[in-house]
């Protein structure tokens, strides 16, 4: 069956020397990368072709991408390899396809899955993920030591809620915060790793701190506390010393 298959694909890529298979392709890959929301550039980078002049290439019919290539396509796109070539109208997933090999690295379609969901953020959801997958590998591989103390202080209080006595005061210094970063020029990872090692513990992850500045989902109103300690690192007013940062 497996061999029947490959002939049939085979086929179908010589068969793009005719006009209207080349035609269908052509508006295919156009079609799928623009409902992803990606650029010639990340469909290239994501499938491990040279440049986006490749995939600009195959878009205006003036190329066509070998079968290689086309299985990774249609694994990126969650479509099957018959779609593609126009053999079918059916957009069905290629089945067992379950991996697609980029240069000498293979990726599971959840890893492709993941990579796409990455792509489609915007700059601080990237930072999130990165941190917090930077933090989970730590915490697996034994590092996490290093950003989150063992013996973290409690801190009941991080956050304020509506009734609390200075709410409305802490709930107007985003301002203020907003104003220091973006003279700091301090990322929100830079900001959570130091409160990690003030001993504020892995419950304020980067989502929180960013909520802090009035970003994001889940937007928070800082305790003073917290709101003195993201200030003074802000301004610069603390100490360095051996990967811990002191006030």
């Amino acid at each position: 069956m497996k061999d029947i298959m490959g002939a049939a694909l085979k086929k179908g890529c010589d068969d793009m020397t005719n006009g209207r298979t080349r035609e269908i392709l052509r508006e295919r890959i156009k079609d799928e990368r623009k409902k992803r929301g990606f650029s010639q550039a990340k469909l290239a980078a994501l499938i491990g072709v040279s440049n986006a002049s490749t995939v600009a290439n195959w878009e205006g019919g003036v190329s066509s991408p070998d079968l290689d290539t086309l299985s990774s396509l249609a694994v990126v796109f969650d479509v099957s390899l018959d779609y593609l070539l126009g053999l079918t109208n059916t957009r069905c997933s290629p089945r067992g396809e379950t991996q697609v090999t980029i240069g000498e690295t293979a990726l599971t379609r959840e890893q492709i899955d993941m990579i796409q969901k990455y792509e489609t953020c915007d700059e601080v959801g990237r930072e999130s993920v990165l941190v917090n997958l930077d933090y989970h590998f730590r915490r697996a591989t034994g590092g996490g030591a290093d950003i989150l103390p063992k013996e973290s202080a409690s801190r009941n209080s991080i956050f304020l809620s509506e009734g609390d006595e200075e709410y409305e005061e802490m709930k107007n210094c985003r301002n203020e915060l907003r104003r220091l970063k973006r003279s700091s020029k301090k990322s929100f990872s830079e900001i959570t790793n130091y409160l990690w090692s003030k001993g504020y513990g892995e419950e304020l992850c980067v989502a929180f701190v960013i909520g802090v500045f009035g970003y994001g989902i889940a937007q928070r109103v800082p305790s003073r506390e917290l709101y003195e300690d993201i200030r003074a690192f802000l301004q610069g007013q603390f100490l360095v010393v051996s990967n811990v940062i002191k006030q």
